[in-house]
């Protein structure tokens, strides 16, 4: 059996298809060495776990979840000490009108319930016609994020929802989110939310990942995603 292969192309010896090594083999890349993939040329990842490499916003992608059937909330352990800042991004339906959401941060796998949640939320309202008004629905010393308040139940319709997370597993800052959301109320309102939250426990823990869940009854249908932002 030869320990190295010399050759200036290699091809399939039938037909269009090939194949290099089998199911557990590791093949690497030595350090100083370019892959060069032509331009014109697909790689075809589908299905496959991709790690390390990141897209032209810098994000890294480190787990989520689809599900189509009723969840009385999600649990997202996946943020990274690799990463400063994260970044969740989800489509979530109720089964229930005029639920709220909220949000828990996780430590080892269990759910944050002290009163030391700090937020700062308003939402704009846009009526039928022309009428707006403002509300805000922030809170001092809650067990909780909310960054939903009184949506319809709606597949079609659905809140929606961007959040940036900062220092979720660092012990030297209290873990802070920003978010952004949008939803139709049940008061026939399309709402705007944007808001803040800071954990106030002192930067004592490391948050691995966040819990999301309706004031009643179950989520039906959605999907969230978590990336890490590339420090540099």
């Amino acid at each position: 059996m030869s320990s190295e292969i010399k050759a200036d192309k290699w091809s399939p010896a039938s037909g269009t298809a090939g194949t290099i090594g089998d199911s557990g083999d590791t093949f690497q890349v030595p350090s100083g060495v370019t892959l060069d993939i032509a331009s014109g040329a697909t790689l075809d990842a589908t299905g496959a776990t991709v790690t390390g490499i990141t897209d032209n916003n810098g994000l890294v992608y480190l787990g989520g979840t689809t599900f189509s059937s009723n969840v009385a909330d999600i649990d997202l352990d996946h943020f990274s000490s690799d990463y400063m800042i994260h970044k969740v991004y989800g489509t979530i339906s109720g089964d229930t009108a005029g639920q709220d959401y909220y949000l828990q941060w996780r430590n080892g796998g269990s759910d944050q319930t002290s009163n030391v949640y700090y937020t700062s939320i308003a939402a704009n309202l846009q009526l039928s016609g022309s009428t707006t008004n403002t509300t805000d629905y922030g809170g001092w010393g809650l067990t909780y994020m909310p960054f939903v308040s009184g949506s319809i139940t709606s597949d079609t319709t659905p809140p929606r929802f961007e959040m940036t997370v900062y220092n979720a597993m660092s012990t030297a800052y209290n873990p802070a989110i920003s978010f952004k959301s949008m939803y139709y109320r049940t008061a026939n309102q399309w709402a705007v939310a944007t808001g803040t939250m800071y954990f106030n426990d002192g930067g004592g823990n490391s948050m691995e990942g966040i819990r999301l869940y309706p004031s009643a009854n179950n989520f039906d249908k959605g999907e969230v995603r978590v990336y890490g932002v590339v420090n540099s």
